[in-house]
């Protein structure tokens, strides 16, 4: 009669420790013959248990699995949760500790993904995208990775400051849509006919329009009037230009008759190019001035922001530091009273100081304007029309200045501006600027003069009560405008003293 030999089947290390995981609660409550516990994190498992091929053969090492949430080193398809939201699922490769637990392995190329500045951290900005990191805890501070190997799942927590995050109310541009081909004219009309009793009569009649067409990126405006009376009629065209928007800059690019924004110099009309940056194309939760919040939680924690009793913030944040730059201000000034409340019900309160002026920028956030053209004189005035180049900018340096300066220059005239605004905390906010120009006319008169500006607001809103000064001083007589120093035959000697 034929024997019949039992042949045993070979197991990987990934399903013996499979095994081993549904086994071992079972075991656990039995007899205690197959396992025993020496602690609450340790467990023994008698590898003479396992059924080999061959008498004799060398055990599997199952020492690893001796620890608590011990598994395999490898490669897993898991969930990654970062501060307690789903950002993705991918292959992640797991190495063990000296705990025997595994921790995850990331290229710089995922760090990215993720979210990370890695630019912006020195151990990181220096290598290749393709490189691996071990152990994230040791290169930001404040990280922690946990594998919930039961559910695939890789927690992981990243203090907020070391991650980008968009601002509230931000649109990807990718996501703008320039809108449908269209032709549109606005207009009014008005007329009169007046007939009096000598038999005399007086027609008058008036037109606005202001005209448009839109195709793709591409906008073409026209501002034109007609006006008629008993004597004559004329139609005159206050500006026409060309127009689109530059995504990647978040800028305007103009062609065309337009007018300076007047910023930096006093504003005046111009036929030609003009590239300045545009804050519609900004979340509204990043136009204007507001200071940028930092801090730490020690925990998860809940950070709320109130100006003048109201709360313009609320939002939870991972243990570790912080910053928060997308507040919505409820006035120009008006302390900010911050307050951290952790996860065990503490609380940590602290004041940002807060006021501002019109001209203030948040950290780190540029405004700029460069034009170039040929000055274009008022419909009725004698002036002359030379060819110009403006170029201005205005830098938020911190919580606490902005900085703003600019040039401008043509045959016969040239200035430069500099200034500086800042906080005062309670006290307000202050900015102080100089201008210089060099002015030559055509009857060969060459002037040079300065202009002091002085600027300060303080909002009281107690009394629901704004103050706003501006004090303007000139140290002579030798300071022209652009728009003053390009009229012809300016009589100097009737200048208003300034």
């Amino acid at each position: 009669m034929p024997q019949r030999h039992h042949q045993g089947h070979k197991r990987t290390p990934k399903q013996l420790a499979l095994i081993i995981k549904r086994c071992l609660p079972m075991v656990l409550t039995g007899s205690g013959m197959l396992c025993t516990t020496a602690n609450a994190e340790e467990y023994y498992f008698d590898p003479i248990m396992l059924e080999t091929t061959k008498s004799g053969m060398q055990t599997t090492d199952l020492s690893r699995f001796s620890k608590k949430y011990a598994q395999l080193p490898g490669t897993y398809q898991v969930d990654i949760w970062l501060n307690k939201k789903k950002v993705s699922q991918k292959k992640i490769t797991f190495t063990a500790n000296a705990e025997q637990l595994l921790q995850p392995q990331f290229t710089v190329e995922q760090l990215r993904e993720l979210g990370i500045k890695v630019d912006e951290i020195p151990a990181l900005a220096e290598k290749d995208d393709d490189s691996v990191i071990n152990s994230l805890e040791q290169i930001i501070p404040g990280t922690a990775a946990e594998f919930d190997f039961n559910h695939q799942r890789l927690n992981l927590s990243i203090p907020q400051i070391a991650l980008y995050r968009d601002a509230r109310g931000y649109v990807s541009p990718s996501r703008w849509d320039d809108g449908i081909p269209t032709l549109f004219t606005n207009y009014s009309f008005t007329g009169s006919d007046n007939r009096y009793r000598q038999g005399n009569r007086s027609q008058r009649q008036y037109l606005n329009m202001q005209n448009g067409a839109n195709f793709g990126p591409w906008r073409l405006r026209n501002y034109s009037t007609w006006t008629r009376n008993d004597q004559a009629s004329s139609w005159n065209t206050i500006s026409s230009y060309l127009q689109r928007d530059i995504k990647a800059l978040k800028s305007q690019l103009l062609l065309g008759e337009s007018a300076t924004s007047g910023s930096i110099f006093s504003s005046y009309t111009f036929t030609g190019v003009q590239l300045a940056s545009d804050d519609n194309m900004l979340p509204n939760s990043q136009r204007g001035f507001a200071p940028t919040v930092r801090g730490i939680a020690n925990s998860s924690a809940i950070v709320t922001i109130r100006q003048n009793g109201y709360v313009i913030y609320q939002s939870n944040v991972p243990a570790g530091a912080f910053e928060i730059n997308d507040l919505y201000p409820s006035s120009n000034s008006g302390d900010l009273e911050v307050t951290i409340e952790e996860s065990d019900g503490t609380q940590r309160r602290f004041i940002q100081p807060y006021s501002s002026l019109p001209m203030m920028q948040r950290p780190g956030h540029l405004k700029y304007s460069a034009t170039a053209g040929r000055y274009r004189a008022d419909a009725n005035s004698d002036s002359k029309e030379p060819e110009f180049a403006e170029a201005t900018a205005i830098y938020g340096l911190n919580n606490t200045f902005t900085l703003y300066g600019g040039l401008l220059g043509s045959e016969d005239y040239y200035a430069l501006g500099i200034g500086i605004g800042g906080t005062l905390g309670a006290l307000g906010a202050l900015s102080m600027d100089i201008n210089r120009a060099d002015t030559q006319f055509d009857n060969q008169h060459s002037f040079h003069g300065y202009q002091w500006r002085t600027q300060y607001i303080k909002d009281i809103p107690e009394t629901n009560t704004n103050i706003a000064v501006s004090y303007y001083r000139y140290t002579n007589d030798g300071y022209f405008s652009f728009n003053e120093a390009n009229t012809r035959n300016w009589n100097y000697n009737s200048r208003p003293k300034k």
